[in-house]
């Protein structure tokens, strides 16, 4: 139901550790890059005690998503055709939901006139570090969730109920894709904030092994917590709750994350060798955002059509 994918349990759990083995690679390659002699929680220790990644209170958080807005900008022309009309931008979360969100939501406009907005958790975020920032707002805002989402509340050609349609695999999956693609745009542009993503990425990948161990491998909770301690880089009370939603809360809703970034990913691969020097990116984001939210195969169909037919009218 949450994949839309031929996967089995033991395929997933396999490909979390083999995620998690890479972003290890990837962040002792950071930290050698950086020259930090130890390993990579000394160095979050180090980040966390540095005034130039912390901040307090709504205007100052409010201003560090602002700055990773302003910096993808200039990129999204380069990168989509087919976009929302409606504006974005950050904005506290109400005082009274935040002890039950880590970071926030993203809040889609309702109506003409409205903007889409990441409503940030104030409380959360002043008391962390915040090299993670440039990376939520990749997710949680643009290119992702607004984009998506946004776009496809605008789309005149869907009929109202797919312009309300809501797929795991394809909204979390772009999330996480956008959120990938920033990177390749160079937006994590200080160490800090590649670590930044790589930590979330770990915290997301840690989903498919201790998702699947205690669904379905015979793990304990405390077997799922001690691999969360090892390898998703969160505080105590965090790993406690993140863990009993994996386990009793939504079960396999959080392996759509990265699972979903990965399919899309090969999506565009697939598309850029059938297409050679005739491969624009704006193609491929236009063949998966226009039709709205579906499960991952009818994306797949689609981008594949989309090919067909860039190739069909060079000749």
């Amino acid at each position: 139901m949450h994949l839309t994918q031929d996967m089995t349990v033991q395929q997933v759990h396999e490909a979390g550790h083999a995620r998690m083995c890479i972003i290890r690679s990837q962040m002792q390659a950071l930290l050698d890059e950086v020259g930090v002699v130890g390993d990579d929680l000394a160095y979050l220790d180090a980040i966390k005690a540095d005034p130039r990644w912390r901040a307090e209170g709504e205007t100052a958080i409010a201003e560090i998503f602002r700055r990773y807005i302003a910096r993808i900008a200039p990129d999204i022309e380069r990168s989509f055709n087919f976009k929302p009309d409606a504006g974005y931008n950050v904005a506290p979360l109400h005082g009274a939901l935040e002890g039950a969100m880590t970071f926030g939501y993203y809040d889609v406009p309702k109506k003409n006139g409205e903007i889409g907005r990441f409503l940030f958790n104030t409380r959360n975020l002043s008391q962390a570090p915040l090299m993670n920032v440039a990376s939520l707002t990749y997710h949680e805002l643009v290119p992702d969730h607004h984009f998506h989402m946004a776009s496809q509340r605008e789309n005149k050609a869907l009929h109202p109920l797919r312009k309300a349609s809501f797929c795991n695999a394809f909204n979390e999956g772009w999330a996480e894709y956008a959120a990938t693609l920033a990177g390749e745009m160079g937006m994590y542009a200080e160490p800090e904030e590649r670590l930044g993503r790589l930590v979330m990425d770990a915290s997301l990948t840690c989903r498919l092994v201790i998702d699947t161990g205690m669904n379905a491998l015979g793990w304990s909770l405390e077997q799922a917590r001690d691999y969360m301690r090892r390898n998703a880089f969160m505080p105590e009370a965090e790993i406690a709750s993140e863990s009993l939603r994996y386990s009793c809360d939504l079960p396999a809703q959080a392996l759509v994350y990265k699972l979903g970034d990965t399919y899309l990913m090969e999506l565009r691969e697939a598309m850029k060798a059938a297409l050679g020097n005739r491969f624009d990116l704006k193609d491929f984001h236009e063949a998966v955002l226009k039709p709205g939210a579906l499960p991952l195969p009818l994306v797949r169909a689609n981008v594949e059509a989309a090919t067909a037919r860039i190739l069909s009218a060079a000749g």
